[in-house]
């Protein structure tokens, strides 16, 4: 796990939770742990592709990508892979 995207995707958390980045884990659940609704998790997107780069296409919108700090952590380090290998060189 990257530790700049962990550190990132943390603090987009904390900030769309309203929480102290370092009071969230990776092992936190957005919605159990953390209180997320619906609107929440669309505004950690939005923030996310702003913040990233990276565009989360409809098909990535899945429950299980969206469970856990971590599973987010982990998803967009395979997208931002994806990009890297896709990019012209």
């Amino acid at each position: 796990m990257s530790e700049g995207l962990r550190s990132t995707t943390i603090k987009l958390v904390g900030k769309v939770a309203e929480r102290d980045p370092n009071s969230i884990s990776t092992s936190d659940l957005l919605v159990d742990d953390l209180g997320f609704d619906s609107l929440m998790l669309i505004s950690l997107i939005v923030d996310i592709e702003q913040e990233l780069g990276l565009e989360i296409p409809p098909e990535g919108m899945l429950p299980e990508t969206f469970s856990t700090v971590g599973s987010v952590v982990a998803y967009l380090e395979e997208l931002a892979t994806r990009k890297s290998t896709e990019q012209p060189a």
